[in-house]
């Protein structure tokens, strides 16, 4: 069914723009928050049991930076991993053909396979 809401999103005269969010992404999110949030907690208890000034006086900075930096690299790996995913996205769409899709009901290809003929004329022409 996602075939047929990409035929629908370009078929003519639609003007309807596709979103796509990868569910991974999703996951990294909650991880992202539930990382700054424990990382905001550290911070509370650095206050009260590092204390300033002496040996410890860069020790607080120090460790406020590799807190900062986990969260960075965190956000990095997302990233990359979304760009590798929209990088394999655009080579499925380049090279997709809608003959190929995999649909367990007959009856659902079938009437897949009409719904696109009636929109662009042919399948070949999706």
């Amino acid at each position: 069914w996602c075939v047929y809401e990409v035929a629908v999103a370009h078929a003519v005269g639609a003007r309807t723009a596709i979103r796509i969010m990868p569910l991974g992404m999703s996951v990294t999110l909650v991880q992202f928050h539930l990382f700054l949030f424990a990382t905001q907690l550290a911070k509370r208890f650095l206050y009260v049991f590092v204390p300033l000034g002496g040996v410890f006086q860069h020790v607080r900075p120090m460790l406020f930076l590799l807190m900062i930096a986990c969260g960075f690299a965190l956000v990095a790996r997302a990233s990359a991993d979304l760009a590798r995913m929209l990088r394999a996205l655009v080579d499925e769409f380049s090279f997709f053909q809608v003959q190929s899709t995999q649909i367990f009901s007959e009856a659902d290809r079938r009437l897949l396979y009409d719904s696109i003929e009636e929109m662009y004329g042919s399948l070949d022409a999706f």
